[in-house]
């Protein structure tokens, strides 16, 4: 081993220096991260090129002069064999084979204490959702989105907007529409997005996944293709989107993603009109092997248009299947937008959080940096956006309430009011 040659694995490996002494590094399969600082830092840097460790070795014994030699070798001999057993680094072109973990949620996977301190601590955007066109070749009867001109970012303004991330600690990019595969550059945008070395998930409905360019799409190495199902028949599916025939096509997609083993999610977005399909939507994912996940958020449009909530479920509904172990039971937040993500639209405005409609400034007019410190945002991070009903109520007390700024927002017209319908559903899950 210690006249071996070790390099980072780029390959399946996302990774940002997130200060001048620090890195995240964050594993796309095992899904594993960790900061690396100090001395960890320099073994990182040294490994950009094929280096023998004995060459490590030299380099920090002169850095570290008054330092036993005996403990450098040992530190760093360690420290490479768990990168090198964890996937993090290949040894002489070989790797380890890290563990695969489906294990979804990378922030709750990213997101370990010490991480969000210094996180906090750094005033970093770990991740991005990033609508790159309003193009979809569906029509929801629940969509969010307004009728509006089909604006996307160019390829200019997504390497601009990639590169501006980079320089404030981005690691997780979530591109999103519309429908990301309506756009013909789709795999220039994922390319140029890898090179920035981001873990990238897609957003899609999977109607318009060319199978031709799904070697492609495994060579990318992303983190995660989240495919939104939104029935379980073409009948359904007429209705809620306007396409029924897609359904099949749909499924055969899902079917060959996961013959080609690439990494795909499931969720299903349940509603009045679909209701009925839920059992046969997780023996879908059963067939496919797919861990199921059930979504009945749905929200009126930015509009202000309130004709989405006409499809959502009924309270009593949702806690039912809730009851029924078919949705996982909803955690209570304080939530704290502008803490470590964000949402840049199509048009270039960066907004707090994937719901709260309030642009912060618009990217393509100023660096992202200068957005994400600026006076507007510190206000959203720092402060509590609580109504003051809630200050005396116990649910908000426990941290069992659901209430959501952006959803009060779009439903109540104000920051100040609490969202009637999340107010509800919290007392029916977790008592008044």
């Amino acid at each position: 081993m210690y006249n071996s040659y070790f390099t980072i694995n780029f390959k399946e490996i996302a990774y940002r220096r997130i200060s001048e002494n620090s890195y995240i590094i964050f594993h796309l399969c095992s899904k594993e991260a960790f900061i690396l600082d100090n001395v960890a830092t320099k073994i990182w840097e040294s490994l950009f090129r094929p280096t023998a460790i004995k060459n490590i070795i030299a380099m920090l014994r002169q850095i570290y002069s008054g330092t036993d030699i005996k403990i450098i070798q040992q530190d760093t001999i360690n420290f490479i064999s768990q990168l090198y057993n964890k996937g993090f680094i290949i040894k002489n072109g070989v790797t380890s084979h890290a563990r695969i973990s489906n294990s979804g949620d990378w922030e709750k996977l990213l997101l370990n204490s010490a991480i969000r301190d210094f996180v906090d601590k750094e005033k970093l955007c770990l991740s991005a959702i990033c609508e790159i066109t309003q193009k979809c070749n569906l029509r929801c009867v629940h969509c969010y989105i307004p009728k509006q001109p089909n604006r996307e970012l160019s390829l200019f303004d997504l390497n601009k907007i990639f590169n501006d991330l980079t320089e404030i600690g981005c690691i997780s990019l979530i591109l999103t529409g519309g429908e990301v595969f309506a756009r013909n550059d789709i795999l220039d945008i994922l390319k140029i997005a890898r090179n920035y070395n981001f873990a990238i998930t897609l957003l899609t409905n999977g109607s318009l996944i060319p199978h031709g360019i799904i070697a492609e799409l495994k060579d990318l190495q992303l983190l995660n293709i989240g495919v939104t199902l939104y029935g379980a028949n073409e009948s359904t599916y007429n209705k809620i989107t306007g396409h029924g025939l897609i359904f099949k096509k749909i499924i055969n997609t899902l079917e060959l993603l996961v013959k080609e083993k690439l990494p795909v999610s499931l969720r299903f977005m349940v509603m009045k009109e679909n209701l009925h399909d839920v059992d046969n939507f997780l023996s879908i994912c059963k067939n496919l092997d797919l861990t199921p996940s059930i979504d009945f958020r749905i929200f009126p449009k930015f509009n202000g248009d309130i004709g989405p909530l006409n499809h959502r479920l009924e309270i009593n509904e949702i806690a039912r299947l809730i009851d029924k172990g078919k949705i996982e039971k909803p955690m209570g937040v304080v939530c704290k937008p502008c803490c470590y993500s964000c949402r840049i639209s199509a048009d270039g405005e960066v907004y707090p959080c994937s719901t709260l409609n309030i642009s912060l400034g618009n990217v393509l007019k100023r660096k992202f940096k200068e957005i994400w410190l600026s006076d507007n945002a510190y206000l959203f991070r720092n402060q509590a956006l609580t109504p003051n009903e809630c200050m005396g109520c116990q649910l908000h007390k426990d941290k069992k309430c659901l209430n959501c700024p952006g959803v009060a927002l779009l439903e109540e017209k104000s920051l100040e009011r609490v969202s009637q319908f999340l107010c509800a559903l919290s007392k029916n899950l977790f008592g008044k």
